[in-house]
């Protein structure tokens, strides 16, 4: 799915018995602010669509939902006072509560990946949280420093469409027919969705060659 797509998702376009998603708004954010961001239809015709959803991807949306659900509740606890945190006194040692404030900034929504604050996921902010750019006073560990410790060699810039780009290769590696992978990712021409073709195609040819070059045929054994 393209960013803007998973920003517009909300629970009613997930079928969870049927285990079907539809994809059919895309959300705008591009030079707007967070109250102004518009929903409009999805890029292209071709993506307006409907696609199916493996096990791994309705756990993950569950949880979504589960998680969106308790920071509601949260909040509508701090709203009636109820939320409290426990503290120690400094200069006596004494416990006390004190009530934990609604976050002002807090909005109530459908979407289904949402921010604390209750606003969508865009592609900025998962961008930032991709490769660690941004204004935020704390320093986070972005997935590009993960990325960076495990392979040291690594120097890839890491977007949101590193994954969707990621998800066509794996489909195409796996022989999948050309129109089911442009249904399922919304390509209206197999142009876009052959040029990934090709290239795995290409990898996948070097793998071979490479293979058959280490085969040993000398009938030689090591001691």
């Amino acid at each position: 799915m393209r960013i803007s797509e998973v920003s517009a998702l909300t629970i009613k376009k997930v079928n969870l018995s049927k285990k079907k998603l539809a994809i059919t708004e895309g959300l705008i954010t591009g030079g707007y602010s967070v109250e102004n961001y518009k929903l409009n239809g999805t890029k292209i015709a071709a993506s307006t669509r409907k696609i199916d959803l493996d096990e791994r991807s309705i756990e993950i949306i569950q949880n979504r939902v589960r998680m969106n659900q308790r920071r509601k509740e949260e909040m509508a606890n701090r709203k009636e006072g109820e939320a409290v945190r426990n503290y120690i006194r400094s200069d006596n040692g004494k416990p006390y509560k004190q009530k934990i404030p609604i976050s002002k900034k807090f909005q109530e929504t459908d979407y289904l990946f949402q921010t604390q604050n209750g606003t969508p996921v865009v592609y900025h902010s998962f961008n930032e949280f991709m490769n660690g750019h941004g204004n935020n006073s704390k320093p986070i560990t972005s997935v590009r420093d993960i990325l960076e410790q495990r392979y040291p060699d690594f120097d890839k810039h890491v977007t949101t469409h590193t994954y969707r780009y990621a998800h066509i290769s794996l489909l195409a590696e796996s022989g999948l027919p050309i129109k089911a992978v442009m249904e399922r990712v919304g390509h209206s021409e197999a142009k876009t969705t052959l040029q990934i073709y090709n290239q795995v195609t290409k990898a996948a040819q070097e793998k071979v060659l490479n293979t058959i070059t280490s085969w040993d045929f000398s009938g030689k054994t090591e001691k």
